[in-house]
């Protein structure tokens, strides 16, 4: 409760904030004017989420999850803080230096607006763009989903958090190839079903685990059991990377359509307001669930820092539904936008072959009429046919 350390931790946070804000309308912007060509688009998007899984997620991961147990055990003589500290460090400094490089090498493909739209001009883009629109209420509403994160279940239920490590193991093998999926499935199924199946698998299957940890009660039930718990999560996270690839795909190429629509509807691209509207309304409801979840952890029992193995059987049994239901149960209010979702089909189509006309004339008045703008677009629109 010392108020140093809080002020010192507010000043930080508005820091974060603020440079999170202009990284974030960068990245969106320069993500979605990488490539004119929405095929090759979602190709580049899946190549860096196949690497950013493996080198951005699961690498640090496997680290971090070793170096718990190690220190739980006594097998390290460091302290846990400091395990936090030097993954916090080295990950940012690692995704620092990645970032850079990746802003020193990118171009920009997509011709932007000669002049910057008006803010009222940008506010309406928005409110007139039913994709984006969409996209908005459902993460704004997704985000009132409350978990407590399936590690303190590991670790203070079934007693270590390599579990982590163990139940992944077939899953390995099935999320990069899952990757490789998502052209099939973009053309047998619409975006609205390939956005529900990505978003809910996850948390609807671990929903199924919950039912079977329950097994026996409260006191004596499943949960508590290292075996089956293995084996159920192990099954739910193999079903689950199954559509990793689309999980991981079809969101961000939505939003980059959803800024070609905006493009095809005002005649100007608003990525920096559009991605500082989206990320306002989930940050305010975070702030407001990461606090509940605070509440409702203390009302169950739960003592931050009682140490290895030490909570009640009833605190134990509210961490697994806190890491398997309730994150299920509370953010299923965002499936209900995805359900209106309707870029697609022909609608889509007719967007970007009148796109690709209005971008090759302008590349065509900005080169001198050449007619390589006109070239570019002809071969983009012939790929998108095929």
């Amino acid at each position: 409760m010392d108020v140093t350390k809080f002020a010192v931790y507010f000043t930080l946070a508005i820091l974060r904030e603020t440079a999170g804000t202009f990284s974030g309308i960068a990245q969106t912007g320069i993500l979605a004017t990488i490539t004119p060509d929405p095929i090759d688009r979602t190709r580049l998007i899946t190549i860096s989420n196949v690497l950013g899984s493996v080198l951005g997620d699961k690498l640090p991961e496997l680290i971090m999850t070793l170096l718990i147990d190690a220190i739980n055990y006594g097998k390290i003589k460091i302290k846990m803080q400091s395990a936090y500290v030097f993954m916090g460090t080295s990950t940012a400094l690692v995704g620092g230096a990645l970032a850079l490089y990746f802003s020193f090498i990118t171009r920009e493909r997509v011709m932007q607006s000669i002049e910057r739209p008006s803010i009222l001009g940008g506010i309406k883009s928005i409110l007139n763009n039913k994709p984006i629109l969409l996209m908005t209420l459902s993460d704004f509403l997704s985000s009132f989903s409350i978990s407590s994160g399936i590690s303190n279940y590991y670790i203070d239920v079934l007693g270590t958090a390599s579990i982590s490590l163990i139940v992944g193991i077939p899953g390995v093998f099935i999320s990069t190839p899952s990757f490789a999926w998502v052209p099939w499935f973009r053309k047998h199924f619409s975006t609205k079903v390939l956005w529900l199946l990505g978003s809910y698998t996850g948390d609807f299957l671990m929903m199924l685990v919950f039912f079977f940890g329950s097994i026996g009660g409260k006191k004596n039930g499943l949960y508590k059991r290292k075996g089956p718990m293995i084996g159920a999560i192990m099954l739910q996270e193999s079903l689950f990377m199954l559509v990793w690839g689309i999980r991981k795909v079809i969101p961000v190429e939505m939003y980059n359509e959803a800024m070609d629509y905006c493009e095809w509807k005002n005649g100007y691209r608003t990525e920096g307001m559009t991605s500082v509207a989206r990320g306002l309304a989930s940050k305010l409801v975070a702030v407001a669930g990461s606090a509940l979840q605070s509440v409702l952890m203390k009302s169950f029992g739960y003592v931050q820092g009682a140490g290895y193995l030490k909570q009640s059987d009833s605190t134990k049994y509210f961490l697994f539904a806190m890491s398997t239901v309730i994150p299920f149960l509370t953010g299923s209010l965002g499936i209900v936008p995805k359900l209106f979702y309707d870029l697609a089909g022909k609608k889509r189509d007719d967007m970007y072959l009148d796109l690709f006309e209005r971008r090759a004339q302008v590349s065509k008045d900005v080169s001198g009429g050449d007619g390589e703008g006109l070239a570019r677009a002809a071969e983009t629109q012939n790929n998108v046919n095929n």
